[in-house]
């Protein structure tokens, strides 16, 4: 991504902003000036009619275990979910999903496993081997549920 052209960077980054606002996390997402060395970041973005409406963000990073889905419980004070267990494994970088934003009103149509399709096909191996950061929320629960996912490499 950062040796992308500046307009897309920015449309990227711009993306990231509103996707924050429509989430309940408070950490940054990707900024537009980053460096390779943040983790060499790797965007899927949709745009429709000049406005971004999905993105998926990665990353690469060190992956500490796996954990199954159905060790995922809800803090309810946070409104995150996470795992209350998972097997360590030994430390390694991997390629992450940092986060995933779909706006509100495109949800369930498909436009998610289409853009996990582009992604998997552009890194070159499949999706179950990506890890995923934490917490998530419980739509990202329900997601990957209903994709019938066992077991997630976290990070």
């Amino acid at each position: 991504m950062p040796e992308s052209p500046s307009e897309l960077r920015n449309a990227a980054g711009n993306a990231a902003r509103v996707a924050k606002r429509d989430t309940p996390y408070d950490f940054p997402l990707y900024c537009a000036e980053e460096q390779p060395s943040e983790g060499n970041p790797i965007i899927v973005l949709e745009v429709r009619e000049g406005r971004a409406i999905a993105m998926i963000l990665t990353r690469e990073q060190n992956c500490k275990g796996v954990a199954s889905l159905d060790d995922f419980e809800l803090n309810s004070f946070r409104r995150s979910w996470r795992p209350t267990k998972a097997k360590q494994v030994a430390r390694h970088r991997r390629r992450a999903i940092m986060f995933i934003w779909v706006l509100q009103n495109q949800r369930g149509k498909g436009l998610l496993n289409r853009m996990l399709g582009e992604l998997e096909a552009n890194l070159g191996h499949p999706l179950d081997e990506l890890a995923h950061d934490l917490p998530f929320t419980e739509a990202a629960v329900k997601f990957w549920r209903k994709r019938a996912v066992r077991e997630l490499y976290v990070i």
